[in-house]
């Protein structure tokens, strides 16, 4: 890091600030961490910090808007036991999506909606059996584990079936 000021790469303090971070045309204030140059005063760019108080307001206006926040998204697709890829193509998603938004980005609403759905293990159960086709062996073994093991199952006369519905 360094001042385009003064020309200082050494001496940098951090502050707490109040700032107004503009996301998706709507100001969105927060807490932010902000470096200034010790020698000359000026504020610094600093990629880790500064994309840190951008997430930060990105979940902000996710909470404002009712979407699911990166934690959450993350909460669901662990329960599960999957990868993020392997979420991905359940849920029709291109494979670096659920990546992006664990990351911060901020999905729209029908993306939303979905991941909200596949929270629900009967709902998950129906999207993992119509995307099998997607999935590795290993993926599919996994997921039936997990399934079989947190999903009731039903009696029919002599029949079972796991996970309530087929589809």
């Amino acid at each position: 890091m360094f001042c385009p000021n003064c020309f200082n790469d050494k001496d940098f303090e951090l502050r707490q600030e109040i700032e107004t971070i503009i996301v998706r045309d709507e100001p969105i204030e927060t807490c932010s961490t902000i470096t200034y140059c010790k020698s000359c005063g000026d504020k610094v760019w600093n990629n880790e910090i500064d994309n840190y108080n951008l997430i930060k307001a990105y979940e902000i206006y996710k909470k404002n808007h009712s979407l699911l926040t990166s934690n959450e998204i993350k909460q669901i697709r662990e329960q599960y036991g999957i990868s993020q890829v392997t979420f991905s193509k359940i849920l029709g998603l291109g494979e670096k999506t659920i990546t992006r938004y664990e990351n911060g980005c901020i999905q729209d609403n029908a993306q939303n909606n979905l991941i909200l759905l596949a929270k629900n293990k009967y709902n998950f159960n129906v999207l993992f059996k119509r995307s099998k086709k997607l999935l590795t062996e290993a993926e599919i073994n996994k997921i039936e584990s997990n399934l079989n093991n947190s999903l009731p199952q039903i009696v029919y006369s002599d029949k079972s079936i796991n996970g309530g519905i087929n589809y």
